[in-house]
């Protein structure tokens, strides 16, 4: 079912959610909290999944063995306390989870190559599924979920930008 879920989630997000993101000028790459928002409220509203299996999640991700945003639960915290704020950057990775042991990361593979460590043209595709249960699925990539928060990214980012519909 996971993997089901993850053709029609990758099929809405290429060819629906990116074209419309970039016909708004918004970026995909380093705007992971801003685009997991809005797809796993428009995916649960729109009943593409149930919101018992969809969850919004916030850590740490690293590629080749190297965590990319050396989140600790202290900064965490620290970010969760401050609220929102305009001085600085939420210095955590957003992914949406799907029942507990899947990941659907929409953004990992964009800011891959924003940073210029991955070629995005050769991606099959877009939408990243990463599982620690299958080693087919893990690829270059490993995650750090540590907090479950739907409201997160309303509590703490103060990017506005037009939600995607």
């Amino acid at each position: 079912k996971a993997a089901a879920s993850f053709h029609k989630i990758d099929d809405l997000f290429q060819r629906v959610y990116i074209p419309d993101r970039i016909g708004h000028s918004l970026p995909i790459a380093n705007a992971c909290h801003t685009v997991c928002y809005h797809l796993v409220n428009w995916l649960i509203s729109t009943n593409v999944c149930d919101a018992r299996d969809l969850a919004y999640t916030v850590g740490d991700v690293s590629f080749h063995g190297k965590w990319m945003y050396n989140v600790s639960d202290e900064n965490l915290k620290e970010t969760l306390a401050k609220g929102r704020g305009t001085n600085s950057d939420v210095n955590a990775h957003a992914w949406l989870t799907y029942r507990t042991n899947y990941v659907f990361d929409p953004t990992i593979l964009f800011t891959l190559a924003d940073w210029d460590l991955y070629d995005l043209d050769s991606a099959s595709n877009r939408l990243q599924l990463w599982s620690d249960h299958y080693e087919e699925l893990r690829w270059e990539l490993d995650y750090k979920p540590m907090l479950v928060d739907s409201d997160f990214y309303s509590r703490v980012d103060v990017v506005e930008e037009v939600p995607f519909q």
